[in-house]
């Protein structure tokens, strides 16, 4: 897929044993060139995930500006996976990924916090 930037990009992590503890910091997001219609994620977590057998994301927390959305967000690492993904859940229907045409393009931000156990 195509790959966006944002204006200001900061993150740390500390790994104990095979849990790792990631934040990060996008600010002014750029979509141009992205999708409208894909899923919006971020690469680039210092470990693979583990795949684990209780459930397919490690959940986190994230806040989010000029991103448009019903209910409330989260973040989740998949399985096997270096990237957060923005899960959007509404009431009686199922969590989904908040889409590229989701997020203001140059105004959008972007902070989360995820806990996550290494492959």
């Amino acid at each position: 897929g195509n790959a966006g930037t944002s204006a200001s990009a900061q993150g740390e992590y500390t790994k104990v044993g095979n849990v790792v503890y990631a934040k990060c910091l996008l600010s002014n997001i750029d979509t141009t060139g992205l999708t409208a219609t894909e899923d919006l994620f971020v690469q680039g977590l210092p470990f693979t995930s583990a795949n684990t057998a209780v459930s397919s994301h490690d959940i986190g927390s994230c806040a989010l500006s000029r991103v448009t959305f019903q209910g409330f967000v989260s973040c989740g690492v998949p399985d096997n996976s270096s990237s957060v993904r923005f899960l959007e859940s509404v009431t009686g229907v199922s969590y989904n990924n908040l889409n590229v045409s989701e997020f203001s393009s140059t105004a959008a931000d972007i902070y989360f916090s995820v806990v996550y156990f290494a492959a």
